[in-house]
């Protein structure tokens, strides 16, 4: 199975998880918007990471995630509001008139928002989550690692 694979800097540790500022990422390579990426420019990628390696603040680390776990996070995050949506227009539309079938279109989307933030935060969300598996020597770039 593939992963993702990302080096990053840790800013705060707290039981068996820390927060990790991305330093370099694999899908910054071949993105598009790569030149104009606010959070890259800014270096503002924060995340929360399974420590594994039980890394410090400070420490270089390099984080990965399994590509069936990123696939099923987005799949969670943008599937579940579009098919709600359109689920509530569809029955919505049989009952009611067309504006207020939209409304309530939107309702199913909000639902379906909160039904993905709830599954990316509660009990097995860390299926979801970059995990700290090495501590990087000081000085080491994301391409000695990968």
């Amino acid at each position: 199975m593939s992963q993702l694979n990302e080096i990053g800097e840790v800013l705060e540790t707290h039981g068996s998880y820390a927060t990790v500022r991305v330093l370099t990422t694999e899908g910054c390579k071949t993105c598009s918007t790569k030149d104009s990426c606010m959070l890259a420019k800014a270096g503002k990628w924060t995340i929360t990471a399974i420590n594994e390696a039980e890394a410090d603040i400070g420490d270089r680390v390099k984080l990965t995630l399994g590509s069936r776990s990123y696939l099923a996070a987005g799949a969670i995050l943008f599937l579940v509001p579009v098919i709600l949506l359109a689920v509530f227009y569809i029955i919505a539309r049989q009952f009611l008139t067309e504006g207020l079938a939209v409304v309530a279109s939107l309702l199913g989307a909000l639902i379906g928002t909160t039904i993905a933030w709830w599954i990316g935060r509660g009990k097995g969300a860390d299926r979801f989550r970059y995990k700290i598996v090495a501590i990087l020597p000081s000085g080491s770039d994301a391409q000695n690692e990968k």
